[in-house]
């Protein structure tokens, strides 16, 4: 348990230093392997980069954080029970006791299979299930433990309602706790909005894009009234800035820009792949952009340069930098891209500014801004 305690302390270290994620790891070993891609010496494996298929195997901080909570309650128990830390050997029986059903298994079991089962229901992708709020996701877990009980052979004593009442009640809940998001999600876009309009005049907002060059730009569909920005990657959206510190804003974004030393970043577009937006009912259908550098380490460090400055990161800032180019806003969760799919790559040494009056350049290296 002490190796546990250290292991635990260090990982917390790491994610104050916005170092940790996940890595791609040998099955038997879980020792740390290069990634499936090589991304210039960075060794995590990166969603929308590497390859997200069972055929690799990855470990990280999130799972190991819970694991080890795991093992923390685990040892808790034996202390209450038998007076005394649970032994090396018995954690390791423990994970023995549970594991042995999957290991031999022809076709693995879905652990969480009530999350396909809800997605099924509502007719939505399985990440819309997923990104609702933990305690929804709780009441959708044990919603469905109920049902699977009561359609359990033999369960007509067991105290639960019969198959069919339970199957009713199943899906009643899935029903009702994504109407609930969607309505949440609703208000909470209704806030926003009305809260920047108010902003409007005094301050401004801003964020670092990655606009294509027209060759790539003329290929992606007009998004129309949805936006009539030029086809481009989000790297950093900030959010309201004020107008006195306008120029404070740019001068930490080139201090930041800069450590990349003049590098030129190859960029490449991959897909169609899909968001979904619940709230809205519809899919986004995206190109996802692959870069032969470490942006998401650069965007780490702008964001934490730009909190130490005072400036607020929108609360939108996702963890997980995905790099895309909205293709088409479409209407229903399964509907598909039909239209002609871009192609391409192109190279740039630098970010846009955008919402500040001209658009800015800010510049890989030791180039001031423009």
């Amino acid at each position: 348990m002490l190796i546990t305690i250290s292991r635990l302390l260090a990982r917390k270290a790491l994610a104050r230093l916005k170092t940790a994620g996940w890595w791609q790891a040998n099955p038997q070993t879980g020792q740390i392997t290069p990634p499936p891609v090589d991304k210039g010496g960075l060794q995590n494996a990166i969603l929308g980069c590497d390859p997200a298929d069972d055929g690799h195997t990855y470990v990280g901080d999130w799972p190991a954080d819970i694991l080890d909570d795991a093992l923390s309650a685990i040892d808790l128990a034996y202390r209450k029970e038998w007076g005394r830390p649970a032994s090396p050997v018995e954690l390791q029986a423990v994970w023995n006791f549970c594991f042995g059903p999957f290991k031999d298994a022809q076709d693995w079991p879905q652990i969480n299979e009530w999350v396909d089962a809800a997605a099924e229901i509502a007719g939505v992708p399985s990440t819309a299930i997923t990104a609702l709020p933990d305690k929804d996701l709780e009441a959708l877990r044990q919603a469905h433990r109920d049902y699977r009980a009561a359609t359990m052979p033999h369960c007509s004593d067991c105290g639960l309602p019969n198959a069919s009442i339970a199957q009713q009640e199943w899906e009643f809940t899935v029903k009702a706790l994504l109407k609930d998001a969607r309505g949440k999600a609703q208000k909470v876009l209704g806030l926003k909005v009305a809260n920047r309009r108010l902003k409007q005049g005094q301050n401004t907002e801003a964020g670092l894009f990655i606009p294509l060059p027209r060759e790539l730009a003329e290929q992606f569909p007009d998004l129309g009234e949805e936006d009539k920005s030029p086809p481009h990657a989000t790297f950093l959206y900030v959010g309201t800035i004020s107008k006195g510190r306008q120029a404070a804003f740019l001068q930490v974004c080139q201090r930041v820009l800069k450590t990349m030393r003049g590098a030129t970043v190859e960029a490449h577009l991959e897909g169609p792949e899909y968001f979904v937006h619940p709230a809205k009912e519809r899919r986004v259908a995206v190109m996802h952009v692959r870069f032969s550098h470490d942006l998401a380490g650069l965007r780490w460090r702008l964001r934490d340069a730009l909190i130490d400055a005072g400036f607020t990161v929108d609360d939108s800032f996702p963890l997980i930098f995905r790099p895309h180019v909205t293709l088409e806003y479409l209407d229903g969760l399964a509907s598909q891209y039909t239209g002609k799919v871009p192609t391409g790559s192109w190279t740039f040494s630098g970010m846009k500014v955008w919402g500040l009056g001209q658009p800015k350049q800010v510049t890989f290296g030791m180039v001031p801004v423009r």
